[in-house]
């Protein structure tokens, strides 16, 4: 566990900014006298403006002793807690190292991270994935799934080990390590908010098909708090052809 517990803190320091408690915006001496550096004109004008193009950056740096034990120094760049940060593809690694972690936990002793898993219904806007044709064995499994995810950033490998997770395990543990308010709400396809409340049953097998271990369907029951809406944008689409000229809610998708 220990080894998982260290790829956390290295990743959510850079990923999870909204989370930081900084009341406001953090910035360290050691990047702006890096990016001064850097000459190119499109480069400045997103520097010298961080608010407009809402940009938030932490630097980690990585130094090992004699021994190889890696200690991490982090530089911040307008770091504010109280900004809403979209991760986009980058929750990706968050959910990757969630699944590796619940597989840890199981303690099933003919479940890890190749073993080939299928994926069923059990609410609506579900789908089943049974087979991967992309996978050596033709069967999914957590690490193909990552390998896709980091690869070619698949979408689809990052909703399954979403569904794989749960939405609910998935936040509980992220807020219990420390960042209470960082929330993972939904996969990479077009659901609805209760149907990405619910996930899908999960099937491990062996490769003739016989069943190792069933994880049963998932609902989270713990409430989203919202109370810090960031609007962003001029505008907003509601149904197919009508345009809202305000400012859109984003922290609630």
């Amino acid at each position: 566990m220990q080894k998982y517990s260290t790829c956390f803190i290295t990743f959510l320091s850079i990923f999870l900014t909204v989370s930081m408690g900084y009341c406001q915006p953090k910035t360290d001496d050691f990047l702006t006298k890096l990016f001064v550096q850097n000459s190119h004109p499109i480069f400045q004008e997103v520097i010298k403006h961080p608010d407009t193009y809402r940009l938030q950056i932490i630097y980690t740096q990585i130094n090992r002793d004699k021994n190889n034990q890696p200690s991490f120094k982090n530089y911040y760049f307008n770091v504010d807690s109280t900004f809403y940060f979209n991760p986009a593809s980058t929750v990706k690694l968050s959910l990757a190292l969630l699944a590796l972690e619940k597989l840890n936990q199981m303690k099933q002793p003919q479940v890890n991270k190749f073993t080939s898993m299928q994926f069923d219904t059990a609410f609506s806007g579900q789908t089943n994935e049974w087979k991967d044709d992309t996978s050596p064995n033709g069967f999914p499994s957590i690490a193909h799934f990552i390998k896709k995810a980091f690869l070619v950033s698949d979408n689809d490998a990052y909703s399954r080990m979403y569904e794989f997770v749960g939405q609910e395990t998935a936040n509980r543990v992220l807020h219990a390590k420390g960042y209470p308010d960082t929330r993972i709400t939904h996969r990479f396809v077009r659901m609805t908010p209760d149907e990405n409340r619910h996930t899908n049953p999960v099937r491990f097998i062996k490769e003739d098909g016989s069943l190792i271990y069933k994880q049963p369907a998932t609902y989270n029951q713990m409430p989203f708090d919202f109370s810090r809406i960031a609007k962003i944008g001029k505008g907003y689409m509601t149904g197919k052809d009508s345009l809202i000229h305000e400012r859109s809610a984003v922290a609630a998708h």
